[in-house]
């Protein structure tokens, strides 16, 4: 047997979808008996569970408070729904924010805050641990997003008290960062004209008519004060 084929049989056992029984019929017995190379399933099934509850671990608390019950129904659901398939196991949290959205769009009792906390939780760990790119790599060290909710107030709020309740809804831009110069994590608050500077970085020369009453110099004040703090690399030309 190849080693692809012994892959091929293996890889839908180990993120649940079929049992041993079902991978000793295609690849032979096991000298450690069919039960012993199930465990294998529940040993991921864990690390897993233990994944999503370090990356998620204030939506967990909430959930479990307003929801009990529900967490472990929606990691079980994501893990057949989105099979880990990244050398690098954080990853396999990347699609959770969606999968949240679309049971709830389905049908599913979630608070719309609960994909919002989960994509704010992950682009905060993506931007500390992800490539040490070099200059404004954006979806990489650089996350701007917006959401329905004051999520950089919340979070906050909701670490030291797991009891704090859900805002209400708040539309708010925030970008999360790794510094450029010390590595450390931030979220910013940014400015009409600290998003004009970010649309330019970004290499957009027609900026949006939301934009049209800024000056050009107080888009490059707004470019300096961010390389200031870090989001910005100096340019170069």
């Amino acid at each position: 047997m190849s080693l692809d084929a012994f892959f091929d049989a293996m890889a839908p056992m180990l993120s649940g979808r079929t049992d041993a029984g079902t991978v000793v019929n295609a690849i032979g017995p096991s000298d450690s008996g069919a039960e012993s190379l199930g465990f294998y399933n529940e040993l991921i099934r864990r690390n897993h569970a233990k994944l999503l509850g370090d990356i998620f671990i204030h939506l967990h608390g909430l959930m479990e408070r307003e929801s009990p019950g529900t967490w472990e129904t929606l990691i079980a659901g994501y893990r057949l729904a989105h099979p880990a398939a990244h050398w690098d196991p954080n990853l396999y949290a990347e699609h959770f924010s969606s999968y949240l959205r679309e049971q709830r769009e389905a049908g599913a009792a979630l608070h719309p805050i609960y994909e919002e906390l989960a994509d704010f939780a992950f682009v905060r760990q993506r931007a500390f641990f992800g490539n040490q790119t070099e200059g404004d790599a954006y979806e990489q060290r650089i996350f701007v997003r917006q959401y329905t909710h004051p999520l950089s107030d919340y979070l906050p709020e909701l670490h030291h008290n797991p009891d704090a309740p859900i805002p209400a809804a708040r539309p708010q831009v925030v970008i999360v960062y790794r510094h450029a110069r010390d590595h450390s994590l931030h979220n910013l608050l940014p400015t009409a004209a600290g998003l004009a500077a970010v649309a330019r970085r970004q290499g957009m020369t027609q900026l949006p008519p939301m934009f049209a009453s800024l000056r050009e110099e107080d888009i490059a004040a707004a470019d300096q004060a961010l390389v200031e703090r870090g989001l910005f690399t100096e340019r170069t030309s």
